[in-house]
């Protein structure tokens, strides 16, 4: 079975929920250089294009896969 949960933020939203969540974008360069994290990589691009674009909209959709034994 395969769950996709989607959320939808303005710029602005997406901006104050990176920075609670990485701190800065200096500490999120510093962490993808260390792990490589390609999550990371989308989240460090997505976060420079809106701090500049705050109205604009994202929408962040997440699928989990789920396994039956």
């Amino acid at each position: 079975m395969i769950i996709t949960s989607t959320e939808k933020y303005t710029g602005r939203e997406f901006v104050k929920k990176m920075e609670n969540k990485y701190n800065s974008v200096t500490d999120l360069e510093k962490l993808f250089k260390k792990t490589n994290n390609m999550k990371m990589y989308v989240d460090l691009k997505n976060w420079k294009y809106f701090k500049d674009n705050p109205e604009e909209e994202i929408e962040i959709s997440e699928s989990y896969f789920l396994k039956y034994h």
